[in-house]
């Protein structure tokens, strides 16, 4: 996976078998705190079920952890954000035909639920069908 931004910056991959480009974004205006858990239904599925135009052929919705430091340092260059809370949790739409993000979200919390845990397992970015 390449990202490549305005700045010219490169992040080279092997999450995901596709090349895609996204400008870099000079603020993150996505950011959502919460105190407590994040909870794997109720702050992740309703703010995807939230984008009513969502076409399965061509959206790839994804999440992945924020603090893992591999997808840390990946997303640092395409948002650069830092956080203070314990836990980050990134979701973002991916559009395969523009290969964009189209949409995305950071939620910040103290920590993920157990749902939230079994669902990321040990992967640094998941794939939601």
């Amino acid at each position: 996976m390449n990202i490549e931004g305005k700045k010219n910056t490169t992040v080279d991959s092997g999450i995901i078998g596709t090349d895609f480009q996204q400008p870099l974004l000079d603020e993150i205006k996505s950011v959502r705190q919460i105190d407590g858990k994040i909870d794997l239904f109720n702050d992740v599925v309703n703010w995807f079920r939230e984008i009513n135009y969502f076409d399965q052929e061509r959206h790839v919705p994804f999440i992945c952890d924020a603090k893992n430091d591999f997808i840390h340092n990946i997303l640092n260059d395409f948002i650069p954000y830092t956080s203070s809370k314990e836990k980050c949790l990134f979701m973002g739409v991916f559009d395969e035909k523009t290969e964009e993000i189209v949409e995305h979200l950071l939620l910040e919390a103290d920590g993920f639920d157990e749902k939230l845990f079994e669902v990321l397992g040990d992967e640094p970015l998941v794939v939601l069908q």
